[in-house]
């Protein structure tokens, strides 16, 4: 079974909370990259929001874990042993 025959149920009221974080461009990249295809609204923003504008923090320690932790590409995401070896828990070791 090839990419194009997979049932592929997943809808935009899925897709909106991505969209509004990570940006319709980066969605639509990763969902081409494993072939799928993706329709989404011109109207949705097209760039991440950066955590700065999102969080109440300014921790970059913090911002660059959540970069790590919410990588859309799984075979790039940090590994939760990795995660837990990052900068940002040093102050509670």
């Amino acid at each position: 079974m090839n990419n194009s025959s997979k049932v592929k149920n997943f809808t935009i009221s899925n897709l909106i909370p991505l969209v509004c974080v990570f940006g319709s461009n980066a969605i639509k990249e990763i969902a081409f990259k494993y072939g799928y295809g993706m329709l989404i609204p011109d109207e949705m923003q097209k760039e991440r929001i950066e955590w700065s504008q999102i969080c109440k923090i300014n921790d970059p320690d913090a911002f660059n874990l959540l970069d790590q932790m919410l990588e859309l590409d799984h075979n790039k995401r940090i590994s939760a042993a990795d995660a837990l070896k990052h900068p940002f828990f040093n102050s509670i070791k």
